[in-house]
């Protein structure tokens, strides 16, 4: 009898340690998302918004030269077998080298217009914000992969639609599936000690490695610069830094055409 109440005192801690971590391991996953389509989202938008027009004359500028030096090469092939340059022939296989670039400088604009339309986007009030997450919490216990083993198709469908839901911050979808959701969701029920045990090894394993990509993630860009974007010096000097890589850009451009305008008169 005594072993049998030691066992039921050992369980109940067990148990009290699971809930616990489980609880963690939520907070975890709420911060990861948040980090990833969120936060880094947002800052991704807040640095386009203040150097997207210098990316964009950056990147044209490298456009710009690595055409002026390809066509150099294309004109010195024909110059080096001592044959008559095909002009038409050189057009055509620039316009076919730049593609990729010109598909890289439409995708950029298009996500300055995309980063425009979020900075300028309505933002949730407070009451709205944490009704979102405390809607999260509730679907992410029933739903999430990791602590629900027995998940139906049905029920993944649901997790997925809820991430969408809960990194577009989007407040009526989120209720709308939490009100679909009515039925409970069957947890495999821990009914041993070594059960219990495993589960709480297992759980450990997960929460160890989701602090290991939260912690990564926020070494990385832009939420490496979380800070610096606020700093006005920061911004200056980088504003500075694109700035000059630009004039020198214009200035290889500038040298390269020279060469360009010489070998296409020989030509």
């Amino acid at each position: 009898m005594g072993n049998e109440l030691i066992e039921i005192e050992e369980y109940r801690d067990l148990k009290d340690k699971f809930d616990s971590m489980t609880k963690y391991y939520l907070s975890l996953i709420e911060e990861k998302e948040d980090l990833l389509f969120k936060e880094k989202v947002f800052l991704e938008a807040k640095y386009l918004s203040i150097f997207g027009y210098l990316i964009k004359q950056k990147l044209q500028r490298e456009i710009d030269l690595r055409r002026i030096k390809k066509k150099i090469s294309l004109i010195q092939f024909y110059l080096n077998k001592g044959e008559k340059v095909d002009k038409e022939r050189v057009e055509e296989k620039l316009e076919e080298e730049m593609k990729l670039f010109k598909f890289q400088m439409e995708d950029f604009k298009e996500r300055l217009s995309d980063s425009k339309k979020l900075i300028e986007s309505p933002t949730l009030t407070d009451e709205e914000y944490n009704e979102v997450k405390s809607i999260f919490r509730k679907l992410a216990k029933k739903l999430h992969p990791d602590l629900n083993k027995t998940l139906t198709e049905r029920e993944m469908n649901l997790w997925n639609r809820t991430l969408e839901a809960y990194n577009c911050n989007d407040l009526e979808t989120l209720r709308l599936l939490a009100n679909i959701l009515i039925e409970e969701i069957e947890v495999e029920r821990i009914s041993s000690l070594e059960l219990l045990k495993n589960k709480i090894q297992d759980l450990s394993s997960k929460i160890d490695c989701i602090l290991e990509e939260i912690t990564n993630n926020k070494e990385q860009f832009p939420l490496n610069i979380k800070d610096k974007i606020l700093d006005n010096e920061w911004v200056s000097e980088e504003i500075d830094s694109y700035k000059k890589v630009i004039t020198q850009l214009e200035e290889a451009i500038k040298s390269y055409s020279a060469f360009l305008k010489g070998i296409e008169e020989e030509s």
